[in-house]
């Protein structure tokens, strides 16, 4: 009897077909079974697994929606270029800068919200479905079996969509880490220059400084508030510190502390000396600007006199501008006991002025072949400037024209709470500070504001180079003996004292200096005076200097008219 043959098991991944005969269709070993379905995508927990999620698809579409982190990147351009400006100061560029930087920072935060929103709502995508973005998935239809092959392509696919993400997510960490290194430099401009170009670094941060500082709210000062323990205010963000809201511009800032007060205890100021110093000064020639007009009674230079705790280096960048846009010199000055010139015991406003008169004709007329000066004059330099004009002594040739910077010549006591920065560089002395952050923070017991810390910190000074502790180059001991000078004035109009030459005061909007009160004494000086605002606080020229030089041209060019003019909303 013939054999009949037998076939082998058919190893096939398709399941078992019912049959109506039990020995129709012979199955596999459990063992050969189990060997066959290593590859069997029929598996719910297998196909999961290669099947896209809803993150891996956030994922792609970042890729190709590249939103977020060119919204990051522009935010970053945008926050360096307003840093550039600021330092220039170019306020004008700096505003567009900002407003740039939020919108990028604006459109990052939809493209990410947007994108999170989307994907969060989609469906979840089927096993079976596939597309050439989406991760290569394999095959759930019965009778399929995957390749070795297939699952290799898959999970490179995966990893190398898993390695773009952490890239992207560390790209976004650096830029994030860059924007908030670049704020926090700004905000802490200056505080760690303890080299050998100091000088000139802080020549380019002072007028940032009184950009970023004038005007800003200050602590009431009092006898408990210059206690160690006085409570400190709420913490605010960076960007606050940085850059003060309107409402906060317009509070009383450190320029208030110097403004008069009909009740504070102050002692008889003392009379003037007689003597005179040699004044200190910084010289900006006009490089490239066309030459100024010849003619009599046109200028020869300018002459620029800061205000109490100030000196020559707040107007640098300002004094380059002057020279190059009216062709003139301009000669920026460390009145006596500030900045590098003498010390000598004496803040008497004659005695300032004797000393301005002094150097414009040791100094000045030389060079300029004895042709007249424009004096400036910013706050208690103001005071000077007005002073010298009213001299009984003026030569006649020595001013063609004046401009006092929201200082008017009222009389009345100093404020007895302006001590309180007195008091505080003292405790910075007898600390022996090593570094200026050991002075920030000995300061800050008294101001709150890093804008008005580091402007009085700019006298802080090592004497010599290699000494081991910080000093005031300024004579606290002076300063504090004489400080009713400070709020006095040496003329009165019952004296007939007048200057009939060309006189502007610049009144800052949010400042008190020059008020309805003493506007009608300041015309009784100057009945030539000409009065203009501008929308800033004290510091006038520091939070417009581009509006100032362009004031300061046209009146020594002679183009502002002199004259009274009224005063609205003063």
């Amino acid at each position: 009897m013939a054999s009949q043959y037998i076939p082998p098991p058919v190893l096939d991944a398709q399941p078992d077909t019912p049959s109506s005969s039990p020995s129709s269709s012979p199955s596999p070993s459990p063992s050969l079974k189990q060997k066959t379905d290593i590859f069997d995508t029929s598996d719910a927990a297998f196909a999961s697994e290669l099947t896209p999620t809803p993150r891996d698809k956030l994922i792609r579409k970042l890729k190709e929606q590249p939103l977020v982190p060119l919204g990051s990147l522009l935010t970053c351009a945008a926050l360096i270029a307003a840093s550039n400006q600021l330092r220039k100061g170019n306020r004008e560029q700096f505003n567009r800068a900002l407003r740039w930087r939020v919108g990028f920072q604006g459109l990052t935060v939809v493209a990410a919200v947007a994108g999170s929103l989307y994907y969060a709502s989609a469906p979840p995508p089927s096993a079976s479905s596939s597309s050439e973005n989406d991760t290569p998935s394999i095959t759930t239809s019965p009778g399929r079996p995957a390749t070795v092959l297939q699952l290799e392509r898959a999970q490179e696919r995966q990893q190398e969509e898993r390695a773009a993400l952490r890239r992207r997510l560390r790209d976004a960490e650096d830029l994030h880490a860059e924007e908030l290194r670049l704020a926090a430099a700004a905000a802490e401009a200056g505080m760690a220059r303890e080299s050998a170009s100091e000088k000139d670094a802080e020549d380019r941060a002072q007028v940032e400084r009184y950009i970023i500082g004038s005007g800003k709210a200050r602590p009431v000062f009092g006898q408990d508030a210059r206690r160690q323990h006085a409570p400190t205010p709420p913490l605010r963000k960076p960007s606050e510190r940085i850059f003060p809201s309107a409402r906060t511009r317009t509070r009383t800032s450190i320029a208030r502390s110097l403004s008069t007060a009909a009740d504070s205890a102050s002692s008889a100021p003392a009379g003037p000396t007689g003597q005179t110093v040699d004044l200190k000064y910084d010289l900006h020639q006009p490089r490239s600007s066309p030459p100024a007009k010849e003619g009599e009674g046109q200028p020869g230079a300018v002459v620029i006199a800061h205000g109490l705790f100030g000196s020559k280096q707040n107007w640098g960048t300002l004094g380059k501008s002057i020279a190059a846009r009216t062709g003139l010199p301009v000669y920026a000055l460390d009145l006596r006991n500030h900045g590098a010139s003498p010390h000598v015991d004496s803040l008497h406003y004659k005695d300032m002025a004797a000393d301005i008169v002094h150097f414009i004709q040791d100094k000045v007329q030389p060079e300029t072949r004895g042709k007249p000066v424009v004096l400036i004059g910013h706050s208690m330099g103001g005071k000077a400037t007005l002073a010298v004009a009213l001299s009984p002594d003026l030569p006649k040739d020595l001013l063609t024209g004046i401009i006092s910077v929201d200082m008017s010549p009222q009389r009345g006591a100093l404020s007895k709470e302006f001590m309180g920065y007195v008091d505080a560089m003292e405790e910075i002395e007898r600390a022996q500070c090593s570094s200026r952050k050991q002075a920030d923070e000995i300061l800050q017991r008294w101001e709150k504001e890093i804008s008005v810390r580091q402007f009085l910190l700019t006298n802080l000074t090592r004497n010599p180079s290699d000494a081991p502790f910080w000093t005031f180059r300024i004579p606290l001991h002076i300063i504090r003996r004489h400080i009713a000078q400070l709020g006095d004035f040496p003329y009165s109009p019952a004296d007939g004292s007048t200057y009939g030459g060309k006189t502007l005061f610049v009144k800052g909007s949010k400042s008190a200096y020059i008020n309805r009160k003493n506007i009608p004494l300041a015309r009784e000086f100057f009945p030539q005076m000409r009065l203009l605002t501008l929308e800033a606080g004290h510091w006038v020229q520091a939070e417009k200097p581009r509006e100032f030089v362009d004031l300061v041209e046209k009146f020594v060019s002679g183009e502002e008219e002199v004259g009274e003019r009224p005063v609205e909303e003063v």
